[in-house]
């Protein structure tokens, strides 16, 4: 069993976060509080971790669009405007049905798209960027410029195919 007791420095009420593995008792203060595990939950190992971990931005913010798929589907969105489900498919040749869907929803969830459906039969849905998406672009197209420019350095010219 592995428990995790996130101590958020959000609010300067703590400063660490412990993670703690299986086996014998253990206790530690939080906010004047003692917490104590059972004796069949002493840790193995403890390791303190800095709360900069829980608010780096490359994990928590660019982690959700960084990917392959979420790239591309804000560059499409970007170049096509509004377009809807079939249209950025068929743009992206690569990638599956279920994978494009996953990543619609994602980029919804985290607000860089907008999703508009429409009570018609067949449905219709439409995607466009968001107000924060579009303020995203501008850093995309830099790097996708810094991408274009050293191809040839990253890749050897060699195109990976998966």
């Amino acid at each position: 069993m592995i428990m995790t007791c996130i101590a958020e420095n959000f609010f300067e009420k703590f400063s660490t976060i412990f993670t703690i593995q299986n086996k014998a008792s253990f206790s530690w203060k939080v906010d004047g509080e003692t917490l104590t595990l059972p004796p069949e939950n002493k840790p193995r190992y403890m390791k303190e971790v800095s709360t900069e971990y829980l608010t780096c931005p490359i994990r928590n913010v660019i982690g959700r669009f960084g990917d392959k798929w979420s790239l591309l589907v804000l560059y499409h969105l970007h170049k096509g405007g509004t377009l809807r489900f079939g249209e950025i498919y068929h743009q992206m040749t690569d990638i599956s049905e279920k994978m494009l869907s996953a990543k619609l929803k994602d980029l919804e969830r985290d607000h860089l798209i907008h999703r508009k459906s429409y009570p018609v039969i067949p449905p219709k849905v439409e995607y466009s960027l968001t107000e924060l998406g579009q303020s995203l672009m501008p850093h995309i197209d830099s790097l996708i410029g810094w991408a274009a420019e050293h191809f040839q350095d990253v890749t050897g010219g060699k195109v990976l195919v998966k």
